[in-house]
């Protein structure tokens, strides 16, 4: 074994020693240079503006000169001795070749850091503009609430939204549930809201009670709600009219209400809450109080049977049934609904400003007139104005509310059809959905895929795959 001496070891150890700081500069130099950019050259021109494009192309016709100037200099390095030059001649010319290499070499690395810096802006700008295309998932939660609660608690929270903008007068057209196809005035729950709004509103006098009947009319080819003096009170005051809307089967454990406020002056939609509710016993009381379908004629009455079918003598009976006690039984709760829509490359977030110029209607490709049709267009609508989108909120008002005459044809505000097609088994609007935007252009049709819809318990309703691997 070789021993080599101590001062010899002592003098390597210090050596080595004397190294290491300079490794760690070193790496810690190369921890700081930002990665080199890997956007081709030829495509940095696409993403840059008008002032760094004037960049650009300065730097590669610099890149060229220096360039030239390395190969003119490597030119003049490699001369070789001819016996009919003088050798101080070619050694003038070696030594002005080697600075010419070396300052071409210093101008492009100088030239090429600040390329690197742009081509890294032109690769940010590309994230950028590529992240618009990106899927983004956007979503609303219903909560659950008694049916009796929904008629009161929200009613309050929207009186009060509307007072605050300054709403000088409340007009309330009913509540209105979707039975066999049809909305039917739910004379019982329409007085226990009556009730609440005439309590809510005190020694306000906004409410309107005397005004109970509502039709529809044709202005210039639009719907307008029409009712006694309207045109009187829309000139005086602000009003405001609420209305609620109940989707309900008998087969299904919950049910959905929603309440509109509508300005009465612009025909828009105010404010708009949505609740499920539990189809128990005090529900089903409740709503056992309709008049004959919205929109269809009811038959004539006789004299023998007009009292029995009398909606004020039929609400004062359901208040009572309403008021009896219930059975001992647990009540049953209503699920939290969870609707969530992967927009697969960011369509509504695309529009940008863009979406001012268009209004939603909704289009459900299945059974229509029934529990999964009127939730898929109530779910959908709530969901886009959510998300910003204007839409067409007079379809609820048309179906509850009676038209003037017969004849009465409305043209759609909507010039954008949000296509709605279930992709699995729907229960009481639970499943999985394929949506589509399609506009009419010029006569031709355009269709652009938006995504996939997800309609579940927030608890434990299904998750779109798409959703899942975002």
């Amino acid at each position: 074994m070789l021993l080599l001496p101590k001062v010899l070891v002592y003098s390597l150890l210090v050596f080595s020693l004397s190294l290491l700081p300079l490794q760690a500069a070193k790496e810690k130099k190369s921890a700081n240079e930002p990665p080199a950019p890997t956007m081709p050259l030829e495509l940095v021109p696409r993403f840059l503006d008008h002032s760094e494009m004037r960049e650009w192309k300065q730097i590669e016709r610099d890149i060229q000169l220096a360039h030239a100037d390395i190969e003119t200099g490597q030119w003049l390095a490699d001369k070789q001795y001819s016996p009919f030059v003088e050798k101080s001649k070619t050694d003038a010319d070696r030594k002005k070749g080697q600075a010419m290499i070396d300052s071409g070499k210093a101008k492009l690395a100088e030239l090429t850091v600040q390329q690197n810096a742009l081509r890294t802006k032109a690769a940010e700008s590309y994230q950028q503009y590529q992240s618009k295309f990106d899927a983004k998932s956007i979503g609303i939660e219903i909560k659950p609430m008694p049916l009796l609660k929904a008629t009161e608690d929200p009613t309050e929270a929207m009186l009060y939204s509307l007072w605050n903008e300054r709403y000088t007068k409340i007009l309330f057209a009913g509540a209105y549930v979707l039975e066999n196809g049809y909305y039917m005035k739910a004379n019982g729950l329409s007085e226990q809201m009556l009730n609440a709004i005439t309590k809510y509103d005190g020694n306000r006098y906004t409410l309107e009670e005397e005004v109970s009947d509502f039709t529809i009319e044709n202005e210039n080819g639009q719907p307008v709600i029409d009712f006694t003096d309207r045109v009187t009170m829309v000139s005086k005051f602000k009003p405001a009219l609420l209305i609620s809307e109940i989707i309900y089967d008998d087969e299904s454990e919950y049910g959905i209400y929603a309440l509109y406020a509508i300005d009465l002056k612009t025909g828009k939609l105010i404010d708009q809450t949505i609740h499920t509710f539990p189809n128990n016993e005090l529900s089903q009381k409740l709503l056992a109080m309709s008049t004959a379908p919205a929109n269809v004629t009811a038959p004539a009455e006789t004299a023998e049977t007009a009292p029995d079918t009398d909606p004020a003598a039929t609400a004062s009976k359901a208040t009572e049934e309403i008021n009896k006690p219930t059975d001992t039984k647990p009540a049953k709760e209503a699920p939290s609904l969870s609707i969530t829509l992967v927009d697969d490359s960011n369509f509504m977030g695309r529009l940008g400003a863009a979406r001012d110029k268009y209004t939603f209607g909704v289009a459900y490709i299945g059974q229509i007139d029934g529990f999964d049709h009127r939730t898929a267009v109530l779910l959908n609508k709530a969901l886009m104005r959510n998300a910003g989108l204007k839409v067409d909120d007079y379809e609820f008002l048309t179906l509850a509310l009676n038209p003037s005459s017969e004849e009465i044809e409305f043209e759609t505000t909507a010039n954008v059809v949000w296509r709605v097609s279930p992709t699995s088994p729907i229960k009481f609007g639970q499943g999985q959905y394929n949506v589509e935007a399609i506009s009419n252009q010029s006569g031709e049709e355009a269709t652009v895929e938006i995504g996939t819809l997800s309609v579940g318990t927030a608890n434990g309703g299904s998750i779109p795959p798409q959703a899942a691997n975002k």
